[in-house]
């Protein structure tokens, strides 16, 4: 059906079809060597040693089609405008680390543990980093005598530290298939006239960049009552990040877009509480109440040069 220029009737619809595959593959390993061993009779301790291997591969294929010749059928061979486009990401990673365990007279417990890493989305300058964690837990019921109310008790810390990779590719600065559209057309993209072609990416690679580092402190108290009948737990924890991996706006005129970088800081703390009950419990019959409360706050402490919200 043809209409007349300056036809009120709107065009008929042609149509448009979408094919996205999507592939991950990962390949991982972990050697462990463990020991145990006994001091005496109330000291016992525990050592594993591990080292892991990661590789990760995302494949993002998609195509579309354009101006349906035969309509409803929806193949790409029934298209007369076709853009496609591939995208694909290798990362790898390795890593040593150990957890140490002591524990004296089922009384108190110490754990350490560490880990070391490698990552392919750094930069050349730094592509590895540290990080430890340390927990103590003293189980005070058990220098206290028997008795029917206080069952068990136990107050417990913790400290720890993370960090995150970089995302990929963010390191260095890459050339890709450019794509220039404003929005509402479909824009200019190679091959053009015939021609192929790559230009820089709008990503500006940054190879200074450092892991995200997150670091947490938790204290907390269980007490159990009347053989388990009432129990609560108690928690307190706050938790820091900085060196966070921020995608920070550049000006167009620079010919990028954006990059990464470690700006920031953010802070996180809260509480939990849990409180369960025992009302009735028989030999073919138990009912059990439990109650939470918590309270977690988040808040901005710096944010990256010149930006203040």
């Amino acid at each position: 059906m043809v209409y007349a220029i300056g036809s009120n009737e709107p065009p008929q619809p042609v149509g448009e079809v979408w094919e996205n595959i999507k592939r991950f593959r990962e390949v991982y390993s972990d050697l462990l060597v463990t020991a145990n061993h006994d001091f005496s009779d109330k000291i016992k301790a525990k050592l594993m040693l591990g080292n892991n291997l990661n590789s990760r591969l995302n494949l993002d294929l998609f195509s579309r089609g354009r101006n349906l010749s035969i309509p409803n059928y929806f193949n790409l061979n029934n298209a007369s405008d076709l853009y496609s486009s591939e995208n694909t990401t290798t990362e790898r990673t390795a890593a040593l680390f150990f957890d140490f365990g002591l524990e004296y007279n089922h009384m108190l417990y110490l754990s350490l543990t560490g880990r070391n890493e490698w990552a392919s989305t750094f930069g050349r300058e730094k592509n590895n980093f540290f990080y430890p964690s340390a927990s103590l837990s003293f189980v005070f019921s058990e220098l206290l005598p028997d008795d029917k109310i206080l069952s068990f008790g136990k107050l417990r810390y913790a400290y720890a530290q993370s960090g995150i990779n970089p995302p990929t590719y963010s390191s260095s600065t890459y050339f890709a298939s450019p794509f220039i559209t404003d929005g509402f057309t479909n824009g200019l993209n190679f091959p053009y006239l015939g021609h192929n072609g790559f230009g820089y990416s709008t990503l500006m690679g940054n190879p200074g960049l450092k892991p995200e580092r997150v670091a947490g402190n938790e204290g907390g108290l269980d007490i159990r009552f009347f053989n388990g009948r009432i129990n609560l737990d108690l928690s307190y924890y706050y938790q820091k990040t900085t060196e966070v991996i921020i995608e920070r706006p550049l000006a167009s005129s620079s010919g990028f877009g954006q990059v990464y970088s470690n700006y920031g800081e953010l802070e996180n703390k809260g509480i939990e509480a849990v409180l369960s009950l025992t009302p009735v419990q028989t030999k073919s019959f138990q009912w059990e109440l439990t109650t939470n409360f918590s309270r977690n706050k988040n808040k901005v402490l710096r944010l990256a040069p010149g930006v203040d919200q």
